[in-house]
Parts: C-alpha cells; structure tokens; sequence
C-alpha cells in the first residue's frame, strides 16, 4: 500500500528517488499503474519472487519509465519483512547503491 501511495503521489509531486517494497499495482482507489508514465524520479522496485509483490515489481518496472530498477529476490517476504528476513542484505545494499546513485549531491 505504501509504494502504491508513494508512486502516485510522485507523479503528481516532483520527488527524488522512489523505492517501493512489494507495491501492489492498485489499492483502495489508488493506481500505481495509471500513475507510471508520469513519475519522472528515478524508481527502485522491490520484490519476493513467491509475494505477490514479485510479479508487480515486475509488471510495475515493465510499464515504468526511465529511470528505472528492479530487484526480485527469491522467498515470499512482503513489504518490510524484506528488510529482516533472509534477502536483509542483497536489499539494504541495492537499496543503499540506489540511493547513492540517484539522490542529488547536496542532498547527500
């Protein structure tokens, strides 16, 4: 729900980097998908390969612009468990390369 929010709020907001954790395509009224095209800021998609969160991190990044980044790990952590469970670390270092990438110099 968080990513979904997040991404359509960027579309609407100048932003910088985004990540979303499992973000599904839609929820209670608010599309991630119809929102892709018009989120400019660089995009970090996240997701387990047996959540649902996989195939929509997949789908997402399919529909997104660039800039752009997909992440799929293997487990069913959803959302935050990616941040604890077995994937902690391969997420916390694309998540931590992403942002080093992506955010502005001053803002670092």
């Amino acid at each position: 729900m968080g990513g979904t929010a997040a991404l359509v709020v960027a579309a609407r907001q100048p932003v910088d980097p985004v990540i979303t954790l499992s973000a599904p395509l839609e929820f209670k009224g608010l599309s991630a998908k119809s929102s892709l095209a018009s989120v400019k800021a660089p995009k970090l998609f996240i997701g387990a390969e047996k959540d649902a969160g996989g195939p929509a991190a997949r789908e997402l990044f399919s529909l997104a612009v660039e800039p752009k980044q997909l992440l799929v790990v293997p487990g069913g952590d959803h959302g935050t468990a990616l941040l604890s469970g077995d994937q902690r670390s391969q997420v916390e270092d694309r998540m931590a390369s992403f942002l080093a990438e992506t955010l502005p110099v001053n803002a670092q």
